[in-house]
């Protein structure tokens, strides 16, 4: 029952039971339907399952995504509906698995004399207690990893509890069309599942509204950022909590705006400063990630900048984990060096005012 279960057949070269009789599953797959149409609510869409192309094992959860990749991908851009619809792709997959099987149970045991014989009795609830029993821990097996995508913006698509990067299975590359291109096959320049809107790389589309510095003398008068400046530096997600640091999700989103751009003429510089005390997670993982996913792909460096009068060896430790430098500054006049050799390393002109 459990190759039913996993691969929705039973090899043929495994033998009947003779006590149960149980015919296997490839001699009676035609009166089993394996196709069965489903109404995915959370993207307004039907789909067709073909119980045939799911194999329900730990390493064999790519297969099933890909499946829903390649119906959504260019039609669905926003991650939390992609998050959901692929849910609930798995849910109906998984109970339509669970369908199959019930009939294949109860088309073995229909010739049983379950009422009268007391033999019978106890072998069809021991099936469907087998059954119940391999229903919960298929499920329990196929919790989908909740952390981001280490190359865009979806969720991680491996069961949770992988020990290898978070991925979502997909390109990572947005398949939506530029929203300022007249054309329809111009592509949006952004990692999968951003916010705000879908901008190719090929034109220089800007924001054209009105200057608020209009009264300096040469202005122009309309912005000259990109159409998508606000969105590009909006932090409105990075909520402000008190009772304790978590560096972890403050390095998580450094990754976020890292994925955003297209770093052919800038390097990503991380200058990440705090007074050393963390209530939470340390980042040490998520500064793992980052040196590992950037440092070679777009020189990545990081430094962190330790200030007050704390224990600082977290900060050190963090450094070290991105290939960067730790740095003290125990008053402003140090913190405002720190940020003019940083600068001067990086030929960028920096002013800072030192304030008391």
């Amino acid at each position: 029952m459990r190759n039913a279960i996993i691969y929705g057949q039973v090899s043929s070269d495994v033998p009947k039971n003779k006590d149960f009789d149980l015919h296997i599953l490839g001699d009676i797959t035609r009166e089993i339907e394996v196709t069965k149409p489903v109404f995915l609510d959370t993207l307004n869409r039907e789909v067709t399952l073909n119980d045939q192309d799911f194999v329900f094992s730990d390493d064999s959860m790519c297969n099933i995504v890909l499946s829903f990749v390649v119906i959504f991908q260019q039609t669905v851009h926003n991650s939390q509906q992609w998050r959901k619809g692929l849910e609930q792709f798995l849910n109906e997959a998984l109970n339509f698995r669970f369908e199959r099987v019930e009939i294949w149970i109860n088309e073995n045991i229909k010739n049983w004399n379950v009422q009268s014989d007391p033999e019978c009795e106890d072998a069809s609830s021991m099936l469907f207690d087998q059954l119940k029993y391999l229903k919960l821990e298929c499920l329990r097996s196929f919790h989908l990893c909740n952390e981001q995508c280490s190359m865009c913006f979806l969720k991680c698509t491996q069961c949770i509890g992988h020990t290898t990067d978070h991925m979502c299975s997909t390109t990572h590359k947005c398949d939506a069309f530029c929203e300022c291109c007249d054309s329809d096959d111009v592509s949006c320049k952004y990692p999968f599942g951003h916010e705000g809107m879908h901008i190719c790389s090929e034109n220089n589309h800007r924001c054209g509204r009105g200057c608020q510095y209009e009264f300096v003398n040469n202005c122009l008068n309309e912005c000259q950022l990109p159409i998508d400046h606000e969105a590009q530096f909006q932090i409105s997600r990075l909520r402000l909590r008190g009772s304790g640091n978590n560096f972890g999700d403050a390095l998580k989103k450094v990754g976020q705006i890292i994925n955003r751009y297209q770093w052919t003429s800038y390097i990503p510089v991380l200058i990440f400063m705090s007074d050393g005390q963390c209530s939470h997670a340390n980042g040490h993982d998520e500064m793992k990630m980052l040196h590992s996913n950037y440092s070679r792909r777009c020189e990545f460096e990081c430094f962190t900048i330790g200030f007050g009068k704390s224990n600082f060896k977290n900060l050190q430790e963090l450094a070290s984990l991105g290939g960067g430098k730790y740095v003290r500054c125990p008053n402003d006049i140090s913190l405002k060096h720190a940020f003019e050799d940083i600068a001067a390393k990086h030929n960028t002109t920096v002013g800072v005012i030192a304030t008391k």
